[in-house]
């Protein structure tokens, strides 16, 4: 799998996070940490745009779900987005949509956290 990077772009009490490439078991604690680093510095309300990540492992879910609780419990929430259809797929498949929202575009995702 190819690497995956993050890049932040802060809003008015939340941060949309672009995200690209695959996300699986070689990288996914690259993500954890610099998600985990957003949220102890105060910053809960996390929309992660996933238009440009081809692939997501069952490791690589944990990014979101590991930091969800912690959000939360802060009064955030974290938010996807722009999911391609494979892997919004997966998503559906292991039934996440149950546990973490999701829209169809960043720009849904920015209304309803602002």
């Amino acid at each position: 799998m190819s690497g995956f990077t993050i890049e932040e772009n802060a809003g008015k009490g939340y941060s949309v996070l672009k995200c690209a490439g695959a996300i699986d078991y070689s990288n996914f604690n690259h993500g954890d940490d610099i998600v985990k680093k957003i949220i102890e510095r105060g910053t809960v309300r996390l929309i992660f745009d996933l238009a440009e990540v081809s692939y997501i492992s069952s490791s690589g879910w944990t990014v979101f779900l590991g930091n969800l609780r912690a959000a939360r419990e802060k009064g955030g929430d974290i938010t996807l987005a722009n999911m391609r259809p494979e892997v919004k797929y997966t998503f559906k498949l292991l039934e996440l949509d149950n546990m973490i929202n999701y829209f169809d575009t960043a720009e849904e995702a920015v209304k309803r956290m602002a």
